[in-house]
């Protein structure tokens, strides 16, 4: 897992060690806020930058308006995982051959991090994206996850890595 002290957005945050690898990108609260139906120029331009480096870029999301989604992919010139599996089910992947070794980029540790662990992949944290029309719910589950998302993240993968404390 990449953390560091200060969380940046998706298109603030270095991504220049990812080369030749596969990234599930998260697209809520990481590429744009929750229902934003296009991304910022910024976040377009750091996906062409992934891809430059030759990787293989796919959008995931928990959200499923599938047509929304596509759109969004078409959009960034990437493809879109269409699964009726949420993150953090490995389900999600089960469906589509992933070249490994694989990098989940995501805002929520409780979602895209487990995702990434529950599929022995490195999860790389991004900042939350929200905006004002940004859904209740929404808002509450980046809360959520930013109190305790962390640390159950950090249980969770020492439990699978067999470690106790």
């Amino acid at each position: 897992m990449s953390l560091s002290k200060r969380e940046h957005y998706f298109w603030g945050t270095d991504f220049s060690h990812l080369v030749e690898v596969s990234v599930i990108l998260d697209v809520d609260n990481t590429v744009m806020a929750a229902g934003e139906t296009h991304p910022r120029k910024e976040a377009v331009d750091k996906v062409r930058s992934l891809l430059q480096n030759k990787n293989r870029v796919y959008l995931c999301s928990n959200f499923k308006d599938h047509h929304r989604n596509e759109a969004v992919a078409h959009y960034l010139g990437i493809p879109y995982l269409r699964t009726p599996y949420l993150k953090p089910s490995p389900k999600v992947i089960e469906t589509v051959l992933i070249a490994r070794p694989i990098f989940v980029i995501g805002d929520k540790f409780l979602t895209d991090g487990m995702f990434a662990q529950n599929i022995n992949s490195e999860f790389i944290k991004v900042r939350s994206v929200v905006s004002r029309r940004e859904p209740l719910y929404g808002l509450i589950s980046v809360i959520i996850d930013s109190i305790v998302g962390r640390a159950v993240y950090r249980l969770y993968a020492n439990l699978s890595a067999g470690k106790t404390r």
